[in-house]
């Protein structure tokens, strides 16, 4: 007997960037899909680890990883892959809600991650 299986492609790579991954460890908490901009946590005056991941807050520039895979409400600070460099289709992206597109254009710059449907 033979097994049929469905292929459905991955097309959220861009352009000929190449696509390179490490791993990070994310702040206690957070919550978030595959493909998720990541930046790193703000101290806001209660002495946080700022050398953590965050689920982007959407400041230009900010972003400087993505997320490899979904994470659910982590107990602890936690170490997982992220993508350090590549170009990424902007539909792929999830993006938080209400971003613009110009925003958008705007998350990874200064960082070897790009976002772009065109190429």
């Amino acid at each position: 007997m033979t097994e049929v299986y469905d292929y459905t492609p991955d097309y959220f790579i861009a352009g000929d960037e190449p696509l390179r991954t490490g791993l990070a460890t994310v702040a206690a908490g957070q919550t978030f899909e595959r493909l998720t901009p990541l930046m790193l946590q703000k101290d806001s005056g209660g002495g946080e680890d700022t050398s953590l991941l965050v689920v982007w807050d959407g400041t230009p520039g900010a972003a400087v990883a993505m997320s490899a895979k979904a994470v659910e409400a982590l107990a602890a600070d936690t170490a997982v892959p992220f993508y350090k460099t590549g170009c990424f289709r902007t539909s792929f992206v999830q993006w938080p809600d209400g971003v613009s597109d110009t925003l958008k254009q705007a998350a990874f710059l200064g960082s070897p991650i790009s976002v772009n449907d065109e190429l």
